[in-house]
């Protein structure tokens, strides 16, 4: 766990992917590291959170959450199919703070 604090505190580019195009958080609801995923996800959250623009902001953080691997699988999919009951709700919450956002601008 230190390993993943490390990185995010060395500003590590959470939308990296590997030759697969997963990300760490992909990486980690795959491997089933509940607390790893949910490190990752709350960097996520504080993406952009200085901006102005709290709309822009949010759909930055939801386009990493909802990036999608070779498989054509996000960390959604991997974290409910691994039983991360936890990360699979942030993951839904966040994406449906989005859907707000868009009824609201439309």
């Amino acid at each position: 766990m230190h390993f993943v604090e490390l990185l995010l505190e060395w500003k590590a580019d959470v939308r990296a992917v590997d030759s697969n195009k997963n990300t760490a958080l992909h990486l980690a609801c795959q491997r089933r590291h509940s607390a790893a995923a949910s490190l990752f996800l709350n960097w996520i959250e504080s993406l952009g959170s200085s901006d102005t623009d709290k709309n822009t902001s949010q759909l930055q953080r939801v386009s990493v959450i909802n990036m999608i691997n070779k498989q054509q699988r996000t960390p959604l999919h991997l974290a409910a199919r691994n039983g991360l009951v936890t990360v699979s709700r942030k993951c839904v919450d966040d994406t449906r703070n989005v859907t707000d956002i868009l009824i609201d601008i439309f």
